[in-house]
């Protein structure tokens, strides 16, 4: 996607492996976010599931994905920087996921009204099998 005046391309990377069961939803809640300047790269460390259906399913909406093998999660976060272009980065594992449609479109309005951070990271919440435990960003 070309870069649209005044709003900041956020580059979006999803690292996975063997993790379709998650990944459609991450992807989907991606493709759905509201922001409309958004480059999404998908690094696969190939997978030997369903991960590349569902890849193909969406590569229209993908600006670029890779299916390799890796050295782990920070070697395929690596492949997807030297692809990205957007000012910003951030980083969804496939079983990441945002809490609404918005997240991107308020994370590019904080980062472009606070232009004295290198870094940004918001609330969390940690799922386990028995419950949900919020994690607030300190700040």
């Amino acid at each position: 996607m070309k870069s649209l005046p005044d709003t900041p391309k956020v580059s979006i990377i999803t690292m996975t492996y063997n993790d379709c069961a998650h990944l459609e939803k991450c992807v989907t809640q991606i493709l759905k976010q509201d922001y409309e300047n958004i480059e999404y790269i998908i690094i696969d460390g190939k997978s030997t599931d369903g991960t590349l259906a569902i890849i193909k399913k969406y590569e229209s909406r993908i600006a670029f994905w890779l299916s390799e093998p890796d050295n782990g999660i920070y070697d395929a976060m690596n492949k997807a920087i030297d692809k990205a272009t957007g000012e910003w980065v951030l980083f969804m594992n496939a079983d990441d996921e945002f809490v609404d449609n918005k997240v991107v479109e308020r994370f590019a309005f904080v980062a472009k009204t606070h232009k004295k951070y290198a870094a940004y990271y918001g609330d969390t919440i940690l799922r386990y099998g028995i419950g949900e435990r919020p994690m607030r960003a300190l700040g």
